[in-house]
């Protein structure tokens, strides 16, 4: 692993702290109150934590499979943020909780209108991209990128089959075709989306210090 890798993957891995930081605070110093939004974060939290932690180990030697974790810490983020753009912000987390899908959910008809949607727009993940990248213009272009690295495609083929002069290439289990440039963008990108993660969760706690009770404390 290059020096240049490595100094990004310790700028990456100091987010795990960031995350904890801001949450803690969130539900112990900001406004004072516990409310269900906090659990909805603390999913969110955990689940970014581990897919950072996740994809620092695999980086340097199964790159291939680290670079599919940036879809799954993109999702993150979108859905961190998706209670704020809901239809109904009071009972959003408690429909998820028990069991409704995100994508499903209405999104707030004056949002979906701001951004250009439709009335009765869903939250897909297509649209809370549309909504975000106001915020963060990258996100579109990291959502369009990685798309094709959960799923069976193209680019996974081109991973693991290469063509040329000399005939058809293989490389299985090697990550040989996978470069230092592709690592390099790859933890770039995870650093992008956790900064905003943080930044979403620091919107969260300015907001909740001065909501009082605008979502409903968990019984």
């Amino acid at each position: 692993m290059s020096e240049q890798l490595e100094e990004q993957i310790k700028i990456l891995k100091e987010y795990n702290q960031k995350i904890v930081e801001l949450f803690s605070f969130s539900v112990s110093g900001a406004a004072g109150h516990l409310y269900d939004y906090d659990l909805y974060a603390a999913g969110a939290a955990n689940r970014a934590i581990a897919i950072i932690n996740s994809f620092s180990l695999l980086l340097p030697d199964e790159p291939f499979g680290a670079i599919a974790l940036i879809r799954i810490h993109l999702d993150t983020l979108l859905r961190v943020n998706a209670p704020a753009l809901a239809e109904d912000r009071l009972s959003f987390v408690r429909d998820v909780m028990g069991g409704a899908v995100i994508q499903k959910i209405d999104m707030h008809p004056q949002i979906a209108l701001d951004n250009n949607l439709q009335k009765g727009s869903k939250l897909t993940d297509r649209n809370l991209v549309n909504v975000l990248k106001q915020f963060g213009a990258r996100i579109e272009s990291i959502y369009n990128n990685y798309c094709d690295d959960i799923h069976l495609s193209g680019k996974t083929i081109e991973k693991a089959v290469i063509e040329n002069n000399d005939g058809i290439h293989f490389s299985i289990g090697t990550n040989e075709f996978v470069t230092e440039e592709e690592k390099m963008q790859a933890v770039q990108d995870m650093i992008f989306i956790s900064d905003m993660f943080a930044s979403s969760l620091g919107a969260y706690i300015v907001h909740k210090s001065s909501m009082g009770g605008e979502y409903p404390t968990p019984a």
